[in-house]
């Protein structure tokens, strides 16, 4: 088996294998692991997702809440102002 490799370290792990098939199942296991390997990597990307998915709603929630206390910080400062014109009228009603 006559084969150009890039890396002598990756030609070490194959030299002594005498189909391709047996290079090529080398090589998978080299590279992509066993199935526990696979099965740990896979976790460990849908941990990531998650993650990613938590901080995504983390951030949405977070601007949310502050439009919700803008609003009703003016709802408040609105009730003030109409407070306050309703005796300002009263004074000018009285004069």
């Amino acid at each position: 088996m006559k084969t150009v490799f890039i890396s002598k370290n990756l030609w070490s792990t194959v030299e002594n294998a005498t189909a391709t098939k047996e290079a090529w199942d080398i090589l998978q296991k080299e590279f992509q692991g066993n199935a526990k390997v696979t099965s740990i990597k896979l976790q460990s990307l849908r941990r990531q997702l998650e993650n990613l998915k938590m901080k995504d709603f983390e951030g949405r929630l977070s601007t949310y809440t502050a439009e919700s206390c803008n609003k009703i910080s003016f709802w408040v400062l609105q009730d003030e102002i109409d407070d306050t014109e309703s005796i300002q009228d009263s004074y000018t009603r009285e004069a």
